[in-house]
């Protein structure tokens, strides 16, 4: 998964989650989402595959064929944009291939997925291609959160302050769940990934944390992302 992240002292954080709230033209939309059941209704009409609870398994026969095929009944069935992320290793680690041979991120009003799911996953060697998306309903309006009250959110999940020797990122995006996971809704999100890497005597360790951008009507900030909210 590639993640457009932006490096930050932890003060510039609420001015660059400010940033990208005045950056966009319109608030992106939160979404209701539909019943898993009807995904796999529409699935089943055009080819066999194991049903989740966010999407669905196939397996390959026609690499090309099926990969088209899948791609074009996301844009059918929900105006997706399916982009080709770039590979997060190439050839893998010590010679040994990697299971994945090719990764689609499923852009939703163009803005990235920042979650496991929105996003179609080839294994090659397996012979298996996972589609991991949910099927939009309702828009649903709201209205952007402050970004200070956000940014102290993200940090207090850390504890409060960030070491020297720690690094600290953050992206913008919808957050869509896993393929083995229900959701009900769809929302924008800020990720914030706190992280030591540096020293060699010391435990490396990655935290992240996932903020709800706007405030929904009718709905808890936590809605949508109940399974991440705060550390995970």
């Amino acid at each position: 998964m590639s993640l457009n992240w932006t490096t930050l002292d932890p003060w510039e954080l609420p001015e660059w989650m400010y940033g990208q709230q005045s950056g966009s033209d319109t608030l992106p939309a939160a979404y209701a989402l539909a019943h898993p059941s009807e995904l796999v209704a529409h699935v089943a009409e055009r080819f066999p595959a194991r049903s989740t609870a966010g999407g669905f398994s196939v397996r390959l026969e026609d690499d090309e064929r099926m990969l088209r095929t899948v791609l074009g009944l996301v844009s059918e069935l929900d105006g997706r944009r399916a982009s080709r992320d770039e590979p997060a290793e190439e050839g893998g680690r010590f010679g040994v291939p990697t299971a994945v041979t090719a990764e689609y991120s499923l852009y939703v009003d163009g803005v990235q997925p920042v979650g496991p799911g929105g996003r179609i996953t080839v294994y090659g060697r397996a012979r298996r291609l996972e589609a991991a998306f949910h099927l939009r309903r309702t828009r649903l309006g709201g209205r952007w959160r402050d970004p200070g009250d956000i940014a102290r959110e993200a940090l207090a999940a850390f504890g409060g302050e960030l070491t020297p020797d720690e690094t600290l990122r953050a992206a913008f995006g919808y957050y869509e769940a896993s393929g083995w996971e229900q959701q009900d809704l769809l929302r924008p999100v800020f990720v914030v990934l706190a992280e030591r890497l540096r020293r060699d005597d010391e435990p490396r360790w990655r935290l992240a944390s996932v903020h709800a951008a706007s405030d929904v009507d009718e709905a808890p900030p936590t809605a949508g992302i109940e399974s991440v909210t705060g550390c995970a």
